[in-house]
């Protein structure tokens, strides 16, 4: 191990590099959630952009990293998006009323869990500005605050796609925003 891998090892532990790199991971996933798209087939990968040669030529889609789905990097076009409609429509029907229940409960109580741990990252960058002098913590908590509030407006519109049945449709966002449904 040597000198330097010695005091390498106590500065990096006093410094908290592993804290830094797991929270550095944290944001990662986060900022992956929020920006990537499930797939809508297995509902278990994500969907990523990947180049494929198709027919001696080097198209760029979209794919899923846990099973064969891919579409265009477009988005799937009208016909994928009826299947992808029907299919849900379809799975929905499939479930008992209280197996609805508790998938819209869940997300509910994910929409709120990660609202108060915004308005609590809010509240404690508010203090650390305002009553104390470690300014510097201002932004980690600020950033932290955004990923929470994103994450519960995932949360609370997942909620409202499956109140109002619309999976995969067009605008649907939009109508969410326009309702004014976004806190649950």
């Amino acid at each position: 191990m040597g000198l330097f891998g010695f005091v390498g090892g106590v500065v990096g532990r006093v410094v908290g590099v592993d804290a830094i790199k797991s929270g550095g991971a944290l944001v990662k996933r986060f900022g992956t959630d929020i920006t990537s798209t499930p797939c809508p087939k297995c509902l278990h990968g994500r969907l990523s952009r990947v180049e494929v040669t198709l027919d001696s030529t080097v198209e760029v889609v979209r794919a899923c990293g846990a099973c064969d789905y891919f579409e265009p990097l477009s988005g799937p076009g009208e016909q994928e998006l009826a299947l992808l409609q029907a299919d849900a429509r379809r799975r929905l029907s499939e479930l008992q009323p209280s197996d609805l229940e508790q998938i819209q409960r869940g997300h509910r109580r994910s929409a709120r869990v990660f609202f108060v741990m915004a308005l609590g990252m809010v509240l404690y960058a508010l203090y650390t500005l305002l009553w104390t002098d470690r300014a510097g913590l201002l932004l980690p908590l600020g950033g932290f605050g955004v990923l929470f509030l994103a994450q519960g407006l995932k949360s609370s519109f997942r909620h409202w796609q499956i109140d109002s049945g619309t999976l995969f449709q067009p605008g649907a966002f939009k109508r969410w925003v326009r309702q004014g449904q976004w806190v649950i």
